[in-house]
């Protein structure tokens, strides 16, 4: 499942800062199916508003060791970017960063698998 949210007072692909979310299968750092449309979409936002930064942030559920939801939140962070730059967006333009279970979009106990927390968070601006 992928997600989009409008800038607030703003239309889309107008300018400003367009958030984009991924979300992944437990354990996985495989792009899922429906990607494809968002990294379509943050491809178009990126072009059309002459925007010259992107942001990804990884994260996991809490389930797992922080040591492996590190890396796996990094995983997907980098299957995001492999994905934007197939779309013809500069390897340049895109930051990542991995937070694996730490500050997770939905706080929750540890083992907890949270399918909104198996996400990278996707910023253009």
């Amino acid at each position: 499942a992928c997600e989009y949210r409008y800038p607030k007072s703003e239309g889309p692909m107008s300018g400003g800062k367009h958030t984009f979310s991924i979300y992944f299968e437990t354990g996985s750092a495989k792009l899922p199916t429906t990607a494809a449309d968002t990294v379509n979409k943050v491809a178009f936002a990126f072009h059309q508003a002459y925007n010259n930064k992107i942001t990804l942030v990884g994260y996991t559920d809490t389930v797992g060791t922080p040591s492996s939801n590190d890396t796996l939140s990094m995983q997907r962070a980098e299957a995001v970017q492999k994905a934007l730059i197939e779309e013809g967006i500069p390897a340049e333009a895109i930051q990542m960063s991995a937070k694996g279970e730490y500050g997770t979009p939905v706080k929750t106990p540890d083992n907890t698998a949270e399918q909104k927390n198996r996400v990278v968070e996707i910023t253009v601006k």
